[in-house]
């Protein structure tokens, strides 16, 4: 097995074990004070139309910047700060496209139920923080990659623009998951 292989599948039985341990804890996300009995949610999520591709990817990226911008409370490491403000710019950006085309062309739609999937860094030390960051933004991005690829593998009217989008997020939260697991690797072991 070469040793990228192995890296990765370390990286996703050490982010699976960190969820069953958030969950385990009660560190995982929170919601009205409860941990959140589904970190996977954005996995299962039926994007079966253009509407609740967009109405889906909202929250989803509201919580990534929430996420980022908690982080940069706490994190000590310029790769992290980096990061965490590339996710706050990017999928700000992203959240305004996505809120002006619901508006635009689904005046109607209601708003998506979301349950939270990234861990609270609070209570957590620096070098905590950005683990439980790093590990926690890997099965987000994992997340927002699955619903832009359903949307694009989906049996629905595509507007350019909304295919565009969805393959941008594939192309970039992929960099970015392999740069994360790089660190972790780097930083916490793994081999």
């Amino acid at each position: 097995m070469n040793n990228t292989l192995k890296r990765t599948l370390i990286l996703l039985v050490a982010s699976t074990a960190f969820v069953a341990l958030a969950l385990a804890t009660g560190l995982g996300p929170q919601t009205g004070g409860e941990p959140s009995h589904d970190m996977h949610a954005a996995h299962t999520v039926a994007v079966d139309s253009e509407e609740a591709f967009i109405a889906h990817m909202i929250p989803h990226h509201q919580e990534a910047v929430e996420s980022a911008q908690a982080v940069l409370a706490t994190t000590e490491r310029p790769e992290v700060r980096e990061l965490a403000q590339n996710v706050i710019a990017t999928q700000t950006e992203e959240i305004v496209l996505l809120q002006g085309w619901l508006e635009a062309w689904y005046p109607d739609a209601t708003a998506a139920v979301y349950e939270p999937m990234m861990p609270d860094p609070r209570g957590l030390s620096p070098d905590e923080a950005d683990r439980a960051f790093l590990e926690g933004m890997i099965v987000h991005h994992g997340g927002a990659i699955e619903m832009a690829q359903a949307y694009l593998d989906g049996d629905f009217e595509k507007r350019g623009e909304v295919v565009a989008l969805a393959e941008r997020i594939i192309a970039a939260q992929r960099a970015e998951i392999t740069q994360m697991q790089g660190w972790l690797t780097a930083w916490y072991g793994g081999e």
